[in-house]
């Protein structure tokens, strides 16, 4: 039986495999035409997922932009109710203290049959 040599011999080698452009290759004009069709259709993808991407950014942007501009509508808002709450605030405790200065200046309070407009029923 003839067993195959334990190391390999520096001097031979293994031929590669032909590559995809080799001269050996035979390379006909329907090889042409079908890179000429793949060809654009890659290109034309590739662009077309570019401007996808680019107008999705765009989309993106906006939508932060008007939400922000909202944010700051809001925030406003907010604002110019704590005002008013805080007016009236002050109007309610300057009432309170007004009507408490009439009380002490008359003690008998609200006669008979009178009520304050601060007491409950």
């Amino acid at each position: 039986m003839n067993f195959p040599p334990k190391k390999r011999v520096k001097g031979h080698q293994i031929p590669a495999e032909p590559g995809l452009f080799d001269e050996d290759m035979d390379f006909t004009q329907d090889h042409l035409e079908q890179i000429d069709i793949i060809a654009p259709q890659a290109l034309n993808g590739h662009l077309l997922s570019e401007t996808m991407t680019s107008a999705a950014a765009q989309t993106t942007v906006k939508k932060h932009e008007e939400k922000m501009r909202s944010l700051k509508e809001e925030e406003k808002e907010i604002l110019m109710k704590n005002g008013e709450i805080r007016v009236l605030r002050d109007s309610l405790k300057q009432a309170n203290h007004s009507e408490e200065g009439a009380a002490a200046a008359d003690p008998a309070g609200p006669g008979e049959g009178e009520s304050s407009c601060w007491e409950r029923t």
